[in-house]
């Protein structure tokens, strides 16, 4: 088996498993993708089990209704959001500083910090974020138990 340069990032990855090939794991040679024969970067799999967008830009074509270029985003689970909304908070100085720039409540705030309540589009907004909803395919198994 030849050794070849790691795929580290997370379009790549994306990019061979859309072709079709598959990542497998072994105790001895680890992740790997298996007709590319090429280590995985364990980093890059876990942004794409985690979520991606497909973001259309990045090619310096201002006014052009159409991209030329893509890139992956990854998509934040509510732990990223807190992280966020904490960061945030810090460079506003504070609570009160960060709710009163974005016309907050500090409830608000401080429930979604305290994981007391999710995100109010408000909130999400002062964060330059969105929610967005995310769907996937049942097993069949489930599929039978559902319709029964």
């Amino acid at each position: 088996m030849r050794d070849r340069k790691p795929i580290t990032c997370p379009g790549e990855l994306l990019a061979a498993l859309l072709r079709g090939d598959r990542v497998s794991h072994c105790i001895t040679t680890g992740l790997r993708l298996e007709e590319a024969d090429r280590p995985v970067d364990r980093a890059a799999l876990q942004v794409l089990r985690q979520g991606v967008r497909v973001v259309a830009g990045g090619d310096a074509l201002p006014g052009i209704g159409t991209s030329q270029t893509f890139h992956v985003e990854p998509l934040l689970d509510r732990l990223d959001v807190t992280r966020e909304l904490r960061r945030a908070q810090k460079d506003a100085g504070g609570l009160s500083a960060f709710a009163r720039t974005h016309g907050l409540m500090k409830g608000q705030v401080t429930d979604v910090d305290s994981a007391r309540s999710s995100p109010t589009p408000a909130v999400l907004r002062s964060l330059g974020l969105v929610r967005l909803e995310r769907y996937a395919k049942a097993p069949p198994a489930a599929k039978k138990d559902a319709a029964a």
